[in-house]
């Protein structure tokens, strides 16, 4: 995947609401990231509560192996940001905006 493609997809889920229990919309858009890989995944949603989804994402021999990557897809209230919930500076591989080293999937 080409840099830029990394930063397009981590600014994407900055700019998801997702405040405070609504991770529902980012495991959406994480679960799109894996649709030309159908054939060979699973992708699970699994509901925590309203509007509180997780993702299982399932590749390899489900016999095999497992590795589990667990991130959380939510974010603090903006009120008490200073900016808004967009990436404002992007440097080599530092990004610089509210929620962009909250978010990590």
């Amino acid at each position: 995947m080409e840099t830029a493609r990394k930063i397009s997809i981590l600014q994407d889920l900055v700019r998801i609401e997702s405040v405070n229990d609504h991770e529902a919309a980012v495991a959406s858009y994480l679960a799109t990231l894996f649709d030309p890989y159908r054939d060979r995944v699973t992708i699970e949603r699994v509901p925590y509560a309203a509007d509180r989804d997780n993702l299982v994402v399932t590749m390899g021999n489900p016999a095999g192996r497992h590795l589990g990557i667990s991130g959380h897809m939510d974010v603090v209230d903006p009120v008490t940001w200073r900016l808004g919930p967009t990436i404002h500076l992007v440097v080599k591989w530092s990004m610089i905006g509210c929620t962009a080293a909250v978010r990590q999937i």
